[in-house]
């Protein structure tokens, strides 16, 4: 019932990051995926971030994805 992904992007090109992506997002179960990816998440309804085992944003995926590049200085 529950998916679990880490870097399922890495190595890849952008046309499979993308397919890999439309996947992911197709799929009616829950998924817990673990990314430095960006904008995989970006559109997603629940991003959760951590920064040194602490949990420092929970919510929509740009909240959470632009509280971690705030969070890198980026």
């Amino acid at each position: 019932r529950i998916l679990v992904c880490d870097e399922p992007t890495t190595l890849l090109d952008l046309r499979n990051a993308a397919a890999v992506t439309t996947m992911l997002e197709s799929l009616a179960q829950q998924i817990v995926l673990v990314t430095h990816h960006l904008e995989l998440v970006a559109d997603w309804p629940r991003v959760v971030v951590i920064d040194e085992g602490r949990v420092v944003a929970d919510g929509h995926g740009a909240a959470s994805v632009a509280m971690y590049r705030g969070l890198m200085g980026c």
